[in-house]
C-alpha cells in the first residue's frame, strides 16, 4: 500500500484559520457567516461540521446567561455585520 500524499486536515486548517474562536474578530466573521456554513455541512462538508460542533461546545460550556445569549442569537440571525 502507498502513502497518501494528499493533506486530508487542510479544509479543517483553512477553517481555524478563518473562523478563529479564541478572538472576537474570528467569532463576529463566523456568526456572520454561519449560515453558509450550515448549508456546507448539509453538504457533506465535514470540516463544517467539525467547526460547528466546536461552537455548539463552546456555548454550552460557557453558559450564557440572558443577554449574552440574546446577543449570540441576534448574530447567528444575522445581525452582525462581518466588515
Amino acid at each position: 500500500m502507498g502513502a497518501i500524499k494528499r493533506d486530508m486536515h487542510a479544509g479543517e486548517r483553512r477553517l481555524s484559520e478563518r473562523y478563529a474562536l479564541d478572538n472576537p474578530s474570528g467569532v463576529k466573521l463566523l456568526l456572520s457567516e454561519y449560515h453558509a456554513l450550515q448549508e456546507r455541512q448539509y453538504q457533506g462538508d465535514v470540516d463544517a461540521i467539525i467547526l460547528l460542533a466546536d461552537l455548539s461546545t463552546a456555548i454550552l460550556h460557557r453558559r450564557l446567561n440572558g443577554p449574552a445569549a440574546a446577543g449570540l442569537e441576534f448574530g447567528i440571525r444575522g445581525g452582525f455585520n462581518a466588515g
